[in-house]
């Protein structure tokens, strides 16, 4: 998967810090409601307790002396209601019901006021609640304050355990990114790792055994394949050789014996490019070989075994050009290349090798722009292909073992040209 694409994603740390915000802020959300829903009918009970203590004392006082006075104190006021006196009482308190609390405005306040009826008289007292707000604002700033301060203190609590539990896995995905399934150990979970991330370890290490056993058995194939069929076609070309140099040979052989040695050839540059493909990256060092003669050589080849399609076949090479990889290798990419461009065009197909560039160009239909990304892929067919669709996806992966370029470009009614960087002599 492409770097970008997971950088796009967000990480498993990020996801649990948000998902630890969320949950807090739902938490903190409720729990504000919930203390509020408290706090207001807390007061609301005491306020109306208060409220109703005192005007069963104001009326057990009046029942005892209802000369008393009506002094107001703390808050609290104390008016009565008496038939056929000129009573002061607010026309708010008037109209209450006695025995049911209600809010009342007394001289632009708030008051929460209660009446009783004692005979044909009125008693009433209001609580002075214009504080009350701001008492209740006061509480919840400083509980808004513990809040938002266990708000920060479960975040860092929060990302300090989230760092703890990923760590373990960033160290094991940085050795599971440096692992090589032949030389290197298997990945060892950090010793203070938990136990998910070491049964993750310890099922990767299984995997890597036996990808490891795997590698060993295809390695042991191919060298049991490169050496068993290496023989049978030295022994082919020795065995030509020899017929040649038969003196009463006819013409008609002669032309026979050089068809089987350039089938033979060609099979040997497909093994040692198989084979090539088969070893690891950097198996050991190449000598240099000039690009430009072995190009040459692949294209007298195919002049030879493709006379009819000789005169469409021109080639431009420009200087000889170092190239680090085998011989066969090289030649087969280049048989390849040709032989497709011959197989999908009845037109033209120019060959140029111009500063360690390859260019392989006809002038056929052209590819269909959905269709590039698959020429390359195993089997890949076109309608004109006479092959097993193995000759351009041999070509990519001996382009991408031996680290050089691969670019195409194509029109439909023009043509396609494949171009193969090699780098720097």
């Amino acid at each position: 998967m492409p770097k970008s694409l997971l950088r796009s994603r967000p990480s498993l740390r990020n996801s649990i810090i948000i998902g630890m915000l969320l949950v807090i802020t739902l938490v903190s959300i409720g729990f504000t409601y919930a203390v509020r829903a408290a706090f207001d009918q807390l007061e609301y009970e005491l306020l109306d307790q208060r409220l109703m203590a005192e005007l069963a004392e104001f009326k057990e006082a009046y029942q005892y002396d209802p000369s008393i006075s009506l002094v107001s104190w703390g808050g609290l006021k104390r008016y009565r209601l008496r038939p056929n006196t000129d009573d002061e009482v607010p026309a708010d308190l008037r109209g209450l019901t006695p025995g049911t609390p209600a809010h009342v405005q007394l001289e632009g306040r708030e008051h929460l006021a209660g009446a009783v009826a004692l005979g044909e008289t009125r008693l009433f007292v209001a609580l002075d609640i214009a504080a009350v707000p701001a008492i209740e604002a006061s509480l919840l700033s400083r509980m808004g304050g513990f809040l938002l301060l266990g708000y920060a203190l479960a975040l860092l609590l929060g990302w300090i355990t989230v760092s703890r539990v990923s760590r373990p896995l960033a160290e094991l995905a940085a050795q599971v990114a440096q692992a090589d399934p032949v030389e290197s150990r298997p990945p060892v979970p950090p010793s203070a790792a938990p136990r998910e991330v070491s049964e993750i370890a310890e099922a990767f290490n299984l995997f890597m055994l036996r990808m490891r056993q795997f590698i060993e058995r295809e390695r042991a194939f191919t060298d049991d394949a490169g050496h068993e069929l290496r023989t049978p076609l030295a022994v082919i070309s020795s065995t030509v050789e020899l017929m040649r140099r038969h003196p009463a040979l006819p013409t008609t052989a002669q032309e026979h014996l050089n068809r089987i040695d350039r089938a033979t050839a060609q099979m040997s540059s497909l093994v040692e490019s198989f084979l090539l493909l088969a070893r690891e990256e950097g198996s050991g060092p190449t000598p240099p070989v000039d690009a430009a003669g072995l190009v040459h050589e692949a294209l007298e080849g195919i002049r030879q075994s493709r006379p009819q399609d000789a005169a469409r076949l021109h080639a431009t090479l420009v200087e000889p050009w170092p190239v680090r990889a085998p011989p066969a290798v090289l030649m087969a990419l280049v048989g390849n290349l040709v032989l497709n461009a011959l197989s999908h065009t009845d037109g033209r197909v120019f060959v140029v090798l111009r500063q360690g560039l390859l260019s392989v160009r006809d002038e056929g239909q052209g590819i269909d722009p959905k269709a590039l990304d698959q020429i390359f892929d195993r089997r890949a067919r076109s309608a004109h292909s006479d092959g097993y669709g193995l000759g351009l996806f041999l070509v990519k992966r001996i382009c991408t073992h031996l680290g050089w370029t691969l670019r195409t470009r194509s029109r439909m009614g023009v043509g396609s040209s494949f171009e193969v960087g090699f780098g720097p002599p």
